[in-house]
């Protein structure tokens, strides 16, 4: 299988990462990054790509499936606006470029709640990106809804760790759709699902990550 993988700095996206170097069935990864990595494996074709200009990489975008793991916070954005930009434009102009070059599916993390119709503009910005990425009209087309996520970030996020500490401590009282979730944990479940993946529409929430991330 040849994949692109865009958010390979993140948490799920590093973790992803990490998963398809060392599998078997994984020919070859393209990454699109903001900047130059070190990365040393083989299977690695790396574009450093400017996200505000889609047409100098969607040639890029070329394979059997995309993996996108973009996402950030309000506070780390700086505004509501470039919020948008990380979690809603850039997913879906990847999204259409992927379409465009007959790229079959598409799997994106988004976030448990995510509702174009939420009164929570996170919600609702989850929810927008998986309407409009829905209607290109993928072969598959998967949305992974994690809750909280469980790993260390490369940026500081202190509200978040302090979040990570208190439902981890708590999660044996927290039902098991709500519970924190490893970045490590999600990413198994996309690989293991990209591997057994149906047509058409898959929403899977955080409580059924659990489970596809157990399958070997």
């Amino acid at each position: 299988m040849k994949v692109v993988l865009v958010g390979a700095t993140g948490l799920v996206g590093g973790s992803l990462l990490g998963l398809l170097e060392k599998n078997d069935k994984i020919e070859s990864i393209v990454l699109l990054s903001r900047r130059k990595n070190k990365y040393t494996s083989n299977k690695i074709i790396e574009h450093v790509i400017d996200f505000e200009k889609p047409d100098t990489y969607s040639s890029f975008v070329l394979g059997d499936a995309v993996f996108c793991c973009l996402g950030t916070t309000i506070k780390a954005a700086g505004s509501k606006e470039n919020f948008i930009k990380v979690d809603y434009t850039y997913p879906y102009e990847i999204a259409m470029a992927a379409k465009k070059n007959g790229v079959p599916a598409y799997h994106v993390v988004t976030s448990l709640g995510a509702n174009a119709n939420s009164s929570v503009f996170y919600s609702k910005v989850k929810g927008n990106v998986q309407d409009s990425i829905l209607a290109l009209g993928f072969k598959t087309c998967c949305f992974y809804q994690p809750s909280m996520l469980l790993g260390e970030r490369k940026e500081s996020r202190p509200a978040e760790k302090i979040g990570q500490v208190v439902m981890s401590f708590l999660n044996f009282l927290i039902p098991k759709s709500y519970k924190a979730i490893s970045s490590l944990t999600v990413a198994k479940a996309m690989l293991n699902n990209a591997f057994d993946s149906k047509d058409g529409l898959e929403i899977i929430p955080s409580s059924r990550l659990f489970k596809l991330a157990e399958n070997e």
